[in-house]
């Protein structure tokens, strides 16, 4: 369901995808096999600019895998394309100290990416409201707009904005 949602909120944000059809946790009785998802990403191998990964920030067991998946597809492509990770919201949004687990996440990431630097993309009340418009229209989620308002509140204080996106990115 999770992936139909998002190949109909992309669409609508007219970005192109490719979906690897894995279950979702809920869904599956035991772990992402991993050489699975690594032999799936495989043909995309230089056909990408950059790639994107969640931070891991909730510890879910989903985006660990998937961020696992894409820094091994980065890796093997010999580090030509810029890999980032995206805080996972709304999960990073609930936490009291996300902080420290940003940075916890970016010293763990530090010893197979080599350097990575926190970044914070600014965001106009236009583009905060889309944001939240489209998170809302995952069915399969609670509507957490008060939430990642407010979180995108605290992070364009960070870079002197009203709104702002945190993530990590390569250099």
């Amino acid at each position: 369901m999770r992936t139909l949602e998002d190949a109909l909120i992309l669409a609508r944000l007219r970005i192109e995808t490719t979906f690897l059809w894995m279950e979702d946790s809920s869904c599956r009785p035991d772990f992402i096999d991993q050489e699975l998802v690594n032999s799936k990403l495989d043909s995309f191998r230089g056909t990408y600019v950059s790639i994107y990964c969640p931070l891991g920030v909730s510890g879910h067991i989903d985006h660990l895998a998937v961020r696992s998946a894409g820094v091994n597809l980065w890796l093997k492509s010999g580090k030509r394309s810029r890999i980032c990770f995206y805080e996972d919201l709304p999960y990073a949004a609930r936490m009291k100290d996300v902080d420290v687990e940003v940075e916890t996440r970016v010293r763990e990431l530090t010893g197979t990416c080599g350097r990575l630097v926190v970044l914070y993309r600014p965001m106009n009340s236009d583009g905060v409201r889309r944001k939240l418009f489209f998170g809302s229209r995952y069915l399969t989620q609670n509507n957490h707009s008060n939430l990642l308002e407010m979180h995108a509140k605290q992070m364009g204080q960070r870079c002197g904005e009203d709104y702002a996106e945190r993530y990590v990115s390569s250099s």
